[in-house]
């Protein structure tokens, strides 16, 4: 037979289930409502739920940042094709903005030509691959009639690089 324990208080109850666990367990199930003694797994569920969400979401975000990345290069792609177009319309107002007078746009074939025919030896290698790789390159002449070539860097936004090329 076991040993009962005389329970007048709260203390004394205390102490009982210090010395039985197992009885802490029982008085629980009875006090407390099935809702209550289920909340424990519920937000356990409800938090794995939620992070397999968050990370869902997070992915979804990673895929529409990377989208978003294209659709800027593709605007700096277009900013920068507008900003040629309109320089190649405006070759004329270039050159008179340098006091020149416009002659013509030279073509890739024209650059090639003119190279091909004139010792270029004096020139630093650089230099002369930044003025073949310029995006406009135009003929016009000075006041005085004298032929000069200008080479036209355009860009949509300016940067250092853009600068020292066009330098």
């Amino acid at each position: 037979m076991a040993a009962t324990a005389k329970i007048d208080t709260l203390q004394d109850l205390v102490r009982a289930l210090d010395k039985h666990p197992e009885w802490l367990e029982e008085l629980r199930v009875r006090l407390l409502t099935r809702e209550l003694l289920e909340l424990p797994q519920k937000l356990a569920d409800f938090i794995d739920a939620t992070n397999k969400r968050f990370e869902a979401i997070e992915a979804r975000l990673d895929r529409v940042e990377t989208r978003l990345d294209r659709v800027q290069d593709d605007l700096g792609l277009l900013n920068g094709g507008h900003a040629r177009s309109v320089a190649k319309r405006q070759v004329g107002l270039i050159a008179e903005d340098l006091d020149l007078e416009y002659v013509r746009t030279l073509t890739f074939e024209d650059l090639r030509s003119m190279m091909r025919g004139h010792d270029t030896s004096d020139l630093k290698a650089n230099d002369l691959r930044s003025f073949r790789l310029a995006d406009l390159i135009l003929e016009a002449t000075d006041p005085q009639g004298v032929s000069c070539y200008v080479a036209v860097e355009i860009s949509f936004t300016v940067n250092g690089r853009d600068t020292r090329r066009a330098l």
